[in-house]
C-alpha cells in the first residue's frame, strides 16, 4: 500500500509539473476554432536540452574563436611584409585564421539550430591601433608560442562548455550538443595544439644549436617544416 502511495504521489507531481511548466508552449496558446489568437513566443522556440542554459557560454566561445581568427590574420600579414618575408609562417597563420573562423561560424549555426541566439551586445574586442605593434609584430618563436596558448585556451573552454551541456543538477543532460563539441575538439583543437607544441620545440632546438646558422635554420623551417 505504501508503494502505491509513493507511485501515485510521483504521478501527481509529474502531472502538476507538466501542466504548470512555465516553459510549455502548449500551455500558453489560446485559440478559437483551431486558429491561434495568442501565444507566448518566448516559450515556443526551438530551444531544448542545454539551451538556453548554455547560451551565454556558447556566445563566449564564438567570440573567442572570432577574435583568434582576426589576430592570426594580423600575424600572417606581419610575416608577409617584405622585411620579414616568411611565406611559410604567413600561410600557416592564415590557415589558423580560416580554421578558427569556420569553427566559430559552424558553432554559431549549430547554436541557432538548437534555438540559441547571439547576445544583444555581441562583439569581438580587439587591441587598438597603438597596441598592434606589441601584440602582432612578433618573432617567429613568439608567434608560435602565442598561438599555442590561444589554442589551449580555446580547447579548455570548449571542454568546459561540453561539460556544462552534459552535466548539472536538476537539468537535462544534452548529449547531442556535448558530442558536437567533443567531435570538433578532437578533430581540430587537439591536432592544432599538438602541431604547435612540436613546432615550438623544433624551432627552439634548431635556432639554439651552436653548429647551425640561425638565419639559415629559420629559412629552412619556414620553407620546409611549417605546413
Amino acid at each position: 500500500m505504501k508503494g502505491i502511495n509513493v507511485v501515485a504521489g510521483f504521478v501527481l507531481a509529474f502531472l502538476s509539473t507538466a501542466h504548470g511548466n512555465p516553459f510549455s508552449c502548449y500551455d500558453n496558446v489560446q485559440c478559437v476554432a483551431g486558429n491561434a489568437l495568442a501565444y507566448d513566443q518566448a516559450r515556443c522556440t526551438p530551444e531544448w536540452g542545454a539551451f538556453p542554459r548554455v547560451n551565454g557560454e556558447t556566445n563566449d566561445l564564438i567570440q573567442q574563436q572570432l577574435k583568434s581568427s582576426f589576430e592570426y590574420l594580423l600575424i600572417a600579414s606581419h610575416f608577409k611584409e617584405w622585411k620579414y618575408n616568411r611565406p611559410g609562417f604567413a600561410n600557416y597563420f592564415s590557415k589558423l585564421s580560416d580554421d578558427n573562423w569556420d569553427e566559430a561560424i559552424n558553432l554559431m549555426l549549430h547554436m541557432v539550430e538548437r534555438g540559441g541566439k547571439l547576445i544583444t551586445d555581441f562583439k569581438v574586442d580587439m587591441p587598438g591601433p597603438g597596441d598592434a605593434t606589441t601584440s602582432y609584430q612578433l618573432k617567429e618563436i613568439e608567434a608560435l608560442s602565442k598561438a599555442l596558448d590561444k589554442e589551449r585556451r580555446t580547447a579548455t573552454r570548449t571542454l568546459h562548455l561540453a561539460h556544462l551541456a552534459n552535466h548539472g543538477q536538476g537539468v537535462p543532460h544534452d548529449a547531442e550538443f556535448a558530442d558536437f563539441l567533443a567531435e570538433r575538439l578532437h578533430k581540430n583543437s587537439v591536432l592544432r595544439i599538438k602541431h604547435l607544441a612540436n613546432y615550438v620545440k623544433l624551432l627552439s632546438d634548431i635556432v639554439s644549436d651552436a653548429n647551425v646558422d640561425s638565419a639559415y635554420a629559420l629559412f629552412k623551417f619556414d620553407t620546409e617544416y611549417l605546413k
